[in-house]
Formats: C-alpha cells, structure tokens, sequence
C-alpha cells in the first residue's frame, strides 16, 4: 500500500485486490477437475477405437461382382432383420420398365416359379407406382424377408422416354435369401445402356 494516500483512495485499490486461493480450497470447490481427464480420455479411445472396427469388412458381397463405378447406395446403414431393401436404379438415357419379381421360392422352383404374373412388384416404383422408371431415376423399396425369399428381374424393358415404344430388353437376374443375401441387406438392380447393348445387374450391399 502505497504511503500518503487517502483512506478512500486505498479502499478503491482493495477493490481490486485478486487474493490467491490456497490449495486445499481449491481442491473443495472443483473436485472433479482432477477425476474427470481420465474419464475423458477412455470415452475418446472408446469412439476411436468403436470407428476403426467399423470399417472391417466392409465392401461388396453378392450373386454377382457389381459394375464397376457403380454409385454407392442411398438406404439406410441398418434395417430390420425380417426386412430386404431393394433399390432399383435406372442408370440409362431410356425410360424402363423394371419388371422386379419377388416371392418365397424353393430353390428348387428358380427361376421359373419366380418370374409368374403374381409375384411382379410394381407398388412404389416410379411415377403412380407404374414399375417404370424414367431415365436417370432411381426408387427405394421394402420386401418382407424370409429364408426363402427370391427377387429377380426379368431384365427390364427399355422403351423411348418420348414415345414409349420398345428398345431392348436386359438379361435376366435373381437372387435368394440364405445363398446370395440375408436378411437385413440392402440390393441394388441397376438398369444400364452400353454401347453392346442394354445390361441389368442385381447385387448386394453391404
């Protein structure tokens, strides 16, 4: 304090006055400083280590190896048990009907007893639920699943976007639970024009 100043002046200067806290208290008022670091740290490792074992084994599993540069899917990372995601694709300049069959099927009855009027899927793919896709488009589906369950295409039928008139047809393609997907998965039928001709794959994500 300095000498000669008046009693108020060295009132005003305690104002501001900054006392150190002693250990001990401090220790009182924040006793989960010291705790809380280690438990911080373990949570951190925990994530790290929960997004490196993510990625083991991810890449492609299915009936048949997908295109090459095929876009990667849009459904959901998980999905039920008893639930198959079909994601048909029409990655063309024509317009196509998907003709998307699926059924529970023996295997014994592939692919006839699956490619039958009754099992032909047209409720919520392309415009008013048509089954046809215009180019480019792309819808998403969901089928119950069972160990028996078989979806294919008959390989779609590509017709002029104008006029609608026929331009070729793809190759057949089919699937089955238990030896090519299980349930749960997400598969992509893709429908593509190329210079030898119209092509349809069908595969799963995963």
């Amino acid at each position: 304090m300095r000498s000669g100043w008046t009693k108020r002046q060295r009132q005003a200067e305690n104002v501001f006055e900054v006392k150190p806290v002693p250990a001990r208290r401090q220790s009182r008022m924040f006793p989960m400083r010291r705790k809380w670091r280690p438990v911080l740290s373990r949570a951190n490792a925990a994530v790290i280590f929960a997004l490196t074992i993510s990625c083991v084994g991810c890449g492609v599993r299915s009936g048949e190896d997908p295109p090459a540069g095929a876009d990667p899917p849009t459904a959901p990372d998980s999905l039920p048990i008893n639930v198959v995601q079909v994601e048909l694709r029409n990655l063309s300049a024509a317009a196509v009907d998907t003709q998307f069959y699926a059924a529970d099927i023996s295997s014994n009855g592939l692919p006839d007893a699956l490619f039958i009027p009754a099992n032909l899927i047209r409720t919520g793919i392309g415009n008013a639920s048509t089954g046809i896709l215009a180019p480019g488009e792309r819808d998403l589906i969901a089928q119950p699943c069972s160990d028996t369950l078989a979806v294919g295409t008959l390989g779609g039928q590509f017709l002029d976007a104008n006029l609608g008139s026929p331009l070729g047809q793809g190759p057949p393609r089919f699937m089955q639970a238990r030896y090519q997907f299980d349930c749960g998965a997400v598969l992509l039928v893709e429908y593509n024009q190329t210079t030898g001709g119209y092509t349809t794959h069908i595969f799963e994500e995963r």
